[in-house]
């Protein structure tokens, strides 16, 4: 799969009519927006701020569930941060 980021509308119209086989995802900012690529043939759109909203409510949910204290939490996600690849690759 190629990758590009392609943030004119035009671009990504033009792409999404060519008659080729790819792999076509696009990310929109709202839902409303996610429509019109669906039905240009996309095969994923992606809604950054959704995504992130899951994401972060789902880090939340234990916390919420009084099953792990918000400062514990933290630690957790620090420790994470400071053993990952991309923590380590930037020399932090």
């Amino acid at each position: 799969m190629e990758e590009t980021t392609i943030s004119d509308k035009r671009v990504t119209k033009h792409l999404l009519a060519l008659d080729i086989s790819l792999d076509v995802l696009v990310r929109t900012r709202t839902r409303e927006q996610a429509e019109a690529p669906y039905k240009a043939a996309a095969d994923y759109v992606i809604i950054p701020d959704e995504l992130t909203a899951d994401a972060l409510l789902e880090s939340l949910e234990p916390v919420f569930a009084d099953d792990i204290a918000l400062g514990d939490l933290r630690q957790s996600k620090l420790r994470s941060l400071r053993e990952s690849e991309w923590l380590n690759e930037r020399g932090s």
